[in-house]
């Protein structure tokens, strides 16, 4: 019964494409918090605000040997006994 509030602010720095996208209950969420994630991002690609050090990266661990994690191709099918000629 709460009214949908949609933001979305897309704006290029440099070759930096940005896009800002907010999405909640109208009475919480408003076009102050869409700017100020822009305004971050803008900070961040200006070199004026640090990031994060060190970066967060995802949980996702390569496998050690990727030799033996390869997918080997199948061998070639031999014709079949009755297959006609």
């Amino acid at each position: 019964t709460i009214a949908q509030a949609f933001h979305r602010m897309i704006f290029r720095r440099g070759n930096l494409v940005a896009v800002v996208l907010t999405i909640g209950a109208d009475p919480f969420m408003k076009v102050e918090t869409a700017r100020g994630l822009a305004l971050l991002i803008d900070e961040k690609a200006l070199g004026t605000k640090e990031a994060i050090v060190p970066t967060p990266t995802s949980n996702f661990t390569p496998p050690a040997d990727r030799v033996k994690t390869a997918v080997r191709p199948t061998p070639a099918a031999t014709p079949s006994a009755t297959a006609t000629r």
